[in-house]
Protein backbone atom coordinates (compact mmCIF):
# COMPACT_ATOMS: atom_id res chain seq x y z
CA UNK A 1 0.00 0.00 0.00
CA UNK A 2 3.00 2.39 0.81
CA UNK A 3 4.32 2.04 -3.06
CA UNK A 4 0.79 2.73 -4.42
CA UNK A 5 -0.15 5.93 -2.49
CA UNK A 6 3.59 6.82 -2.88
CA UNK A 7 3.37 6.38 -6.53
CA UNK A 8 -0.01 8.64 -6.22
CA UNK A 9 1.74 11.32 -4.62
CA UNK A 10 5.02 11.66 -7.53
CA UNK A 11 2.40 11.56 -9.94
CA UNK A 12 -0.01 13.83 -8.39
CA UNK A 13 3.34 16.28 -8.08
CA UNK A 14 4.00 15.45 -11.70
CA UNK A 15 1.10 16.63 -13.10
CA UNK A 16 1.12 19.64 -11.20
CA UNK A 17 4.44 20.49 -12.50
CA UNK A 18 2.93 19.63 -16.32
CA UNK A 19 -0.32 21.91 -15.65
CA UNK A 20 2.34 24.67 -14.28
CA UNK A 21 4.63 24.32 -17.81
CA UNK A 22 1.30 24.12 -19.70
CA UNK A 23 0.50 27.73 -18.67
CA UNK A 24 3.88 29.18 -18.98
CA UNK A 25 4.17 28.18 -21.99
CA UNK A 26 0.58 29.68 -22.91
CA UNK A 27 1.40 32.78 -21.24
CA UNK A 28 4.66 33.00 -23.06
CA UNK A 29 3.08 32.21 -26.51
CA UNK A 30 0.60 34.49 -25.67
CA UNK A 31 3.05 37.27 -24.94
CA UNK A 32 4.91 36.52 -28.39
CA UNK A 33 1.54 37.34 -29.88
CA UNK A 34 0.96 40.22 -28.37
CA UNK A 35 4.59 41.47 -28.41
CA UNK A 36 4.47 40.88 -32.42
CA UNK A 37 1.11 43.04 -32.48
CA UNK A 38 2.65 45.82 -30.33
CA UNK A 39 5.59 45.54 -33.07
CA UNK A 40 3.05 45.89 -36.37
CA UNK A 41 1.08 48.37 -34.33
CA UNK A 42 4.28 50.62 -34.17
CA UNK A 43 5.60 50.24 -37.58
CA UNK A 44 2.79 51.28 -39.64
CA UNK A 45 3.57 54.86 -37.49
CA UNK A 46 6.22 57.06 -38.31
CA UNK A 47 7.11 58.53 -34.56
CA UNK A 48 9.80 61.39 -36.55
CA UNK A 49 6.67 62.59 -38.22
CA UNK A 50 4.11 62.30 -34.89
CA UNK A 51 3.60 65.23 -32.82
CA UNK A 52 5.76 65.55 -29.67
CA UNK A 53 3.22 64.87 -27.15
CA UNK A 54 2.14 61.34 -28.93
CA UNK A 55 5.20 60.61 -29.56
CA UNK A 56 6.36 60.32 -26.00
CA UNK A 57 2.90 58.94 -25.03
CA UNK A 58 4.26 56.33 -27.13
CA UNK A 59 7.78 56.22 -25.40
CA UNK A 60 6.03 55.67 -22.19
CA UNK A 61 4.19 53.05 -23.27
CA UNK A 62 6.39 50.91 -24.82
CA UNK A 63 8.27 51.41 -21.70
CA UNK A 64 5.42 49.92 -19.61
CA UNK A 65 5.00 47.27 -22.09
CA UNK A 66 8.45 45.94 -21.87
CA UNK A 67 8.34 45.74 -17.93
CA UNK A 68 4.71 43.90 -18.84
CA UNK A 69 6.36 41.61 -21.07
CA UNK A 70 9.51 41.20 -18.77
CA UNK A 71 7.14 40.33 -15.78
CA UNK A 72 5.16 38.05 -17.91
CA UNK A 73 2.08 39.47 -17.29
CA UNK A 74 -0.23 39.12 -20.42
CA UNK A 75 -3.03 41.06 -19.21
CA UNK A 76 -0.99 44.17 -18.41
CA UNK A 77 0.96 43.77 -21.85
CA UNK A 78 -2.32 43.00 -23.61
CA UNK A 79 -4.22 46.81 -21.93
CA UNK A 80 -0.93 48.59 -22.58
CA UNK A 81 -1.68 47.21 -26.39
CA UNK A 82 -5.04 48.87 -26.58
CA UNK A 83 -3.53 52.04 -25.44
CA UNK A 84 -0.64 52.67 -28.08
CA UNK A 85 -3.33 51.17 -30.95
CA UNK A 86 -5.33 54.51 -29.15
CA UNK A 87 -2.35 56.66 -29.31
CA UNK A 88 -1.38 55.81 -32.84
CA UNK A 89 -4.68 56.28 -34.29
CA UNK A 90 -4.28 59.56 -32.65
CA UNK A 91 -1.38 60.36 -34.12
CA UNK A 92 -2.04 59.12 -37.56
CA UNK A 93 -5.46 61.42 -37.34
CA UNK A 94 -3.59 64.32 -36.16
CA UNK A 95 -0.66 63.78 -39.52
CA UNK A 96 -3.73 63.61 -41.70
CA UNK A 97 -5.06 66.83 -39.98
CA UNK A 98 -1.78 68.92 -40.33
CA UNK A 99 -1.38 67.54 -44.06
CA UNK A 100 -4.80 68.66 -44.54
CA UNK A 101 -4.02 72.03 -43.27
CA UNK A 102 -0.94 72.43 -45.42
CA UNK A 103 -2.47 71.75 -48.41
CA UNK A 104 -5.81 74.33 -48.02
CA UNK A 105 -3.04 76.84 -47.80
CA UNK A 106 -3.03 77.44 -51.73
CA UNK A 107 -1.90 74.41 -53.64
CA UNK A 108 -5.43 73.39 -54.66
CA UNK A 109 -8.26 75.14 -55.01
CA UNK A 110 -11.67 73.62 -53.59
CA UNK A 111 -14.03 72.08 -56.13
CA UNK A 112 -17.14 73.90 -57.05
CA UNK A 113 -20.29 72.73 -57.61
CA UNK A 114 -21.29 73.43 -61.63
CA UNK A 115 -23.85 75.98 -62.25
CA UNK A 116 -27.67 74.00 -62.29
CA UNK A 117 -28.26 72.76 -65.77
CA UNK A 118 -24.75 72.65 -67.13
CA UNK A 119 -24.04 69.29 -66.08
CA UNK A 120 -27.49 68.18 -66.81
CA UNK A 121 -26.75 66.10 -70.12
CA UNK A 122 -23.98 64.15 -68.82
CA UNK A 123 -25.77 63.22 -65.59
CA UNK A 124 -29.01 60.76 -66.46
CA UNK A 125 -31.96 60.69 -63.77
CA UNK A 126 -32.08 56.98 -62.23
CA UNK A 127 -35.88 57.31 -63.50
CA UNK A 128 -35.17 56.74 -67.20
CA UNK A 129 -34.79 52.73 -66.03
CA UNK A 130 -31.03 52.00 -67.33
CA UNK A 131 -28.93 50.50 -64.93
CA UNK A 132 -25.37 51.73 -63.64
CA UNK A 133 -23.30 51.38 -66.23
CA UNK A 134 -25.02 51.65 -69.48
CA UNK A 135 -25.48 54.29 -71.65
CA UNK A 136 -21.72 55.71 -71.30
CA UNK A 137 -20.00 54.69 -74.84
CA UNK A 138 -17.25 56.46 -75.49
CA UNK A 139 -16.92 58.66 -78.70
Amino acid sequence: MSNASKAAKILSEANKVIAEIKKEIVESSQIAKVEEMFNRTLSKLNLTVAPEEISSMISNLTEEFNRAKSQGDVKKAKEVLKEIKKAVARAKKEIKVKAGQKGVKGSKPPEATPPPGENSSKVKDKDEGESKGKGKGKG
